[in-house]
C-alpha cells in the first residue's frame, strides 16, 4: 500500500512539474506578445475630437423625430465613423474615449452587440465615463436587457444628483 502511494505521489509530482513547466512556457509567451504589443502600440493614441461627427451632439440622433432621409444620412455618418475608427484601433487599445466613441458609432449604426462589447471595454478601461454610461445604458435597453439597463440609468441619476449638491 505505502509503495503504491510513493509511486502515485512520484507520477503526480512529474506531472505536476510538467504541467508546470508549460504554464511557465504559456506565461512567457504571454508576456512576450504583451511587450511586442506594448512595442507595436507605441503611438499614441490621436486626439479624437476630429472623429466626433456633428450628429454626434445632436439631442437625440436615434429619435425618429427626424425625417426619414435625414435619420438615414445620420445613420450612413455613424456607419462610416464606425469603419474610420477601427483603422485606429491598434494604437487605442487603451482608450477609453476612443471605445466610447466607437460605441457609439455602432449604436447609431444599429449594430448592438459589437456596440455592447465597445462599450463594456471603455467602462473597463474607465469606470466612470459618462458617455459610455449613457450609450451602454442604451445598448443594454435596444438589446431587451431591461433591468441592467435601469440600473445603470439609476446609477446614472444618482451620480448626477451628487454632482449638483457638491457643486
Amino acid at each position: 500500500m505505502l509503495r503504491n502511494l510513493v509511486t502515485t505521489v512520484s507520477q503526480l509530482r512529474r506531472r505536476f512539474t510538467q504541467s508546470l513547466a508549460v504554464g511557465v512556457f504559456v506565461c512567457g509567451l504571454v508576456l512576450s506578445s504583451q511587450v511586442s504589443a506594448q512595442e507595436d502600440n507605441s503611438q499614441a493614441c490621436p486626439n479624437l475630437a476630429v472623429y466626433y461627427p456633428t450628429v454626434y451632439f445632436a439631442n437625440n440622433p436615434l429619435t425618429a423625430q427626424t425625417p426619414t432621409g435625414e435619420g438615414a444620412r445620420e445613420r450612413a455618418q455613424w456607419t462610416q465613423l464606425a469603419a474610420t475608427l477601427a483603422d485606429i484601433q491598434a494604437i487605442c487599445l487603451r482608450s477609453s474615449e476612443y471605445y466610447a466613441l466607437l460605441g457609439a458609432a455602432q449604436l447609431n449604426s444599429a449594430q448592438l452587440e459589437p456596440a455592447s462589447e465597445s462599450l463594456e471595454r471603455a467602462l473597463l478601461l474607465d469606470p466612470n465615463n459618462g458617455a459610455a454610461q449613457i450609450d451602454f445604458a442604451s445598448a443594454l435597453f435596444a438589446s431587451g436587457q431591461l433591468f441592467p439597463a435601469l440600473q445603470l440609468n439609476d446609477a446614472l441619476l444618482a451620480r448626477a444628483r451628487f454632482a449638483r449638491r457638491t457643486a
